[in-house]
């Protein structure tokens, strides 16, 4: 208005947007995606970082035995993104393999290869020390990445386990080819998590790990919880055994006095004289 005062449509408009800024909901221009909610603190994405790599650290003997050469998983980056922006990063070919945790903790897990990796891997698995990708991924190549897979989410499973002091289950892994349509765990937000993958002179690549919030969260509680305060396994008290169940009588002492010989007076005296 010509008098410098709002009209009734512009304070309108004014208090949607400051409505929108309160509540997050603030629209975001096509084409583009709204930075994820800040679920995980950049603690606790430090903290779940460690503790993958950790894990990956502790069974990259075993797949090192499994693939006859020496393989390194690690430099885990952790980001929090919503699950639209993560569809988006994946349009390719995939090999997707899922595992779900249940017990002390409730999750999903998404492992993510490329054809290529997951090619080189199968190969050397099924005793190729060339590892030349296969055309096709068979049934038994397959099989071997589903062990490969199966191994590492055991790994962190126990881990965790071990961290919280409670039974973390894994689920058989789930294997998919997929191009575009990814399974995402979670909305609207999702915890992905890069790794840099190397196998000698055969792969230098990336391997993504998708899981939920929740999952993320259990495991950065669980890793920052102190040495003294995590439960322990404590058997249970033996229960007393009475004097009857063992056999055994009380020791019993004579009194004072009881069981000595008397000297008879007549013999004191005998030896008196002499």
């Amino acid at each position: 208005m010509g008098d410098g005062s709002l009209s009734q449509d512009e304070i309108d408009a004014l208090l949607q947007g400051a409505d929108d800024m309160l509540s997050g909901t603030a629209r975001v221009p096509a084409g583009e995606f709204a930075p994820a909610q800040a679920a995980l603190s950049p603690v606790e994405r430090e903290s779940v970082a460690d503790f993958l790599n950790s894990s990956m650290g502790s069974v990259m003997p075993a797949l090192s035995g499994y693939l006859g050469k020496n393989i390194i998983i690690g430099n885990a980056l952790v980001e929090v993104k919503s699950a639209d922006q993560v569809r988006a990063e994946f349009p390719k070919q995939y090999v997707q393999i899922v595992v779900n945790f249940s017990g002390g903790v409730n999750g999903k897990n998404v492992i993510l290869l490329s054809m290529n990796d997951a090619g080189v891997i199968s190969s050397l698995m099924m005793g190729d020390d060339s590892g030349t990708p296969p055309a096709t991924l068979t049934e038994a190549h397959q099989s071997t990445l589903q062990e490969f897979v199966s191994q590492m989410m055991s790994t962190i499973a126990t881990q965790l386990s071990n961290k919280i002091g409670k039974g973390v289950n894994t689920t058989a892994p789930d294997l998919k080819v997929v191009q575009g349509n990814i399974e995402v765990p979670g909305t609207p937000d999702v915890v992905k998590v890069t790794y840099n993958l190397t196998i000698q002179n055969l792969i230098n690549s990336k391997m993504y790990h998708l899981m939920n919030i929740e999952l993320a969260g259990e495991i950065a509680r669980g890793a920052y919880v102190p040495q003294m305060q995590q439960p322990e396994y404590r058997p249970e008290p033996a229960q007393p055994r009475t004097t009857s169940q063992v056999g055994i009588s009380p020791v019993r002492f004579p009194p004072l006095g009881e069981g000595m010989q008397s000297i008879p007076t007549g013999n004191i005296n005998l030896l008196l004289d002499v």
